[in-house]
This record gives structure tokens, C-alpha cells and sequence, in this order.
């Protein structure tokens, strides 16, 4: 009995570490200008995200958002190809959590190849490379589609915090 209660707790802990306490938001345009895209059932970590639903009006420019205090390191990768493959340009970041400091996310003006060409994405909780225009020929197995959505979500803020607050890639 106490085993099997250590094993569920155990599992319960590893799906927890694994879900992300962050949120990404997307633009049609550069600048973080146009229509707004947004993604709140993307929420796991090194996960492939497809965004075909919405891809056809193009993706220019992205706000991330970390929600929680604890991590630190993130990396946001955009990719041409429908299962996070195909060439694809990254960011890696580091927010930094001293409070005085109060930053709250990452955002991007514009992509360096990807403009209008995003079709998947993953972000990640560590710190890796920044490319642009690299090639990932090995498509993902598992992709979660449908997690975007043109608009904001019922009862989400509608508004972003002022940049000053955010790092710009």
C-alpha cells in the first residue's frame, strides 16, 4: 500500500515538473502589431506545438511570458514544417529573478527566416543556442495541433505589460 502511494505521488511530481507555468502569445505582423494569436492550451515543456489552424494568416513577431518565478532559462524555437521541423529560428533567454528586477517575459519584434512561415512551435525551460535559419530534418513523432487560437481567450488580460519589463530578443 505505502508503495503504491510513493509510485503515484512520484508520477503526479513528474507531470507537474513537466507542465509550464508560462504562456506565448503570437502576432500577425511585425512589432507585435496585428491581429493577436493566442495559444493557452500550449502548456508542457519541449512539446511540439502545430499551428496550422492559424499559420495561414502568417506568425511575425511573439510574446512569452514566464509565470513562474522559479525558472529562469527558457528557449522559444519556431519552425517552417508542421511537426517542428524544416528550418527554424531560436531564441534562448535568461529572465532574471531578483524581484527589484520584475521582468516578465521575452518577446521577439520579428523573426529572422520565419516570418509568415511559422507552422509548429516548442519553447523549453533551459538555456540553448540562438540560430536563425537552421535545418531540423527529423520530424517530431508526437505534435499537440489546435492549441492556438485567433483572439484572446474568454476572461484572459487583453493587454500586454509594458516592455520595459520584458528582455527583447
Amino acid at each position: 500500500m505505502l508503495k503504491s502511494t510513493l509510485l503515484l505521488a512520484l508520477a503526479a511530481l513528474s507531470v507537474y515538473v513537466t507542465m509550464a507555468d508560462a504562456r506565448i502569445d503570437f502576432w500577425v505582423d511585425q512589432n507585435l502589431g496585428g491581429e493577436i494569436i493566442t495559444c493557452p492550451k500550449a502548456t508542457q515543456y519541449n512539446t511540439c506545438y502545430n499551428v496550422d489552424n492559424v499559420a495561414l494568416a502568417g506568425i511575425s513577431s511573439y510574446f512569452y511570458y514566464n509565470q513562474d518565478p522559479a525558472k529562469k532559462d527558457f528557449s522559444v524555437t519556431v519552425y517552417s514544417g508542421g511537426s517542428c521541423s524544416g528550418t527554424y529560428d531560436r531564441w534562448s533567454f535568461t529572465i532574471d529573478p531578483d524581484p527589484a528586477k520584475d521582468q516578465v517575459g521575452f518577446y521577439v519584434l520579428e523573426f529572422a527566416t520565419m516570418n509568415d512561415k511559422t507552422r509548429s512551435f516548442k519553447f523549453a525551460d533551459f538555456h540553448t543556442s540562438f540560430v536563425k535559419g537552421g535545418t531540423q530534418k527529423t520530424p517530431d513523432e508526437y505534435k499537440v495541433s489546435n492549441v492556438c487560437q485567433f483572439g484572446f481567450p474568454k476572461g484572459a488580460s487583453r493587454s500586454l505589460p509594458p516592455l520595459s519589463r520584458a528582455i527583447r530578443g
